[in-house]
């Protein structure tokens, strides 16, 4: 897979508009895309769950808002589609492709892709600031953010994460090393 081929080469479903977006814009969140959590209705249906394909149609024919490349502009709706392409090319849920080749491999034994329903033991509850201070985060079914944020941990793996990724296990030293480069600002 080659992160500077643009977006339609691995979802050729993809939108003209989205033409000179590569990977690489998406993963550096230098595409253009909106943001689709930052849409007025997402208040309204974030609570339920929404298939991949439908989340994807809300944010696909809406405009670019930047030339894809020239500067940094922050999107989930971007980690969206990338979610989606690595279930496309993995030919598995990207719940099970992270799995078998990053959280397995590693050891991260207490690392999964949240699920909404599934009960899961210990799990801490997220804040959010408010005027009177902290209150509970609000719910988002956990369906809708995939690789955009679906992910519960422990300390102790994101120790073995970070081992991991900056031990060489995940990432060859070129790849790593693009990862480590600021994009566009």
């Amino acid at each position: 897979m080659n992160i500077d081929q643009p977006v339609q080469t691995y979802w050729p479903g993809a939108p003209e508009s989205w033409d000179a977006i590569t990977l690489r814009h998406l993963l550096n969140h230098t595409s253009g895309i909106p943001n689709v959590t930052s849409f007025d209705d997402f208040r309204e249906w974030k609570y339920l769950p929404t298939a991949r394909d439908d989340l994807i149609t809300r944010f696909s024919d809406r405009p670019l808002e930047i030339t894809p490349g020239d500067t940094w502009s922050y999107s989930n709706s971007g980690y969206l589609v990338l979610s989606a392409i690595v279930e496309e090319v993995g030919g598995k849920p990207y719940a099970d492709f992270v799995d078998e080749n990053i959280f397995t491999p590693l050891g991260m034994e207490d690392t999964a892709i949240d699920v909404t329903a599934e009960i899961v033991p210990l799990r801490a509850e997220g804040y959010s600031p408010f005027e009177s201070g902290m209150v509970n985060a609000d719910y988002v079914d956990m369906g809708i953010p995939q690789g955009a944020g679906a992910l519960y941990s422990t300390t102790h793996d994101l120790l073995k994460w970070q081992r991991g990724l900056f031990g060489g296990r995940l990432l060859t030293p070129s790849s790593l090393e693009a990862f480590r480069t600021p994009a566009a600002s």
